[in-house]
């Protein structure tokens, strides 16, 4: 599991921390592909290396940051499975520097308050 999870890991920070990576013409991360994650099999005795990979879309600016705001987990197992997505995610707020004495919270949703401790 721990080539696995570096796997994870790497791809939350690109997720998560996209300004330092490039990938189109507009510097936006789009994809994640690994063949490294393990999947368990059917019956949960023993992992197989499987194709992931993690689409991102979606950029809206959020506060004073550009991120992808929709993403997807996706295993791309043989057939009959297929490529199948097991996650989705839609980012609608960001709260940062949460342990500061004024956390600052930015969302897309105009209708969203931002709060302050």
């Amino acid at each position: 599991m721990d080539r696995s999870e570096t796997v994870t890991l790497f791809n939350d920070l690109s997720v998560l921390a996209p300004a330092v990576l490039t990938f189109n013409d507009d510097g936006e991360l789009v994809d994640f592909v690994s063949d490294d994650r393990l999947r368990a099999t059917a019956d949960g005795r023993r992992f197989i290396e499987q194709r992931w990979s993690t689409p991102l879309g979606e950029y809206r600016t959020v506060g004073d940051r550009r991120v992808a705001t929709y993403g997807e987990g996706r295993w791309h197992a043989t057939e009959p499975e297929g490529v199948f997505s097991y996650l989705e995610f839609h980012v609608d707020e960001i709260t940062y520097n949460i342990g500061s004495t004024q956390p600052t919270s930015t969302s897309h949703n105009p209708h969203a308050i931002a709060t302050q401790s």
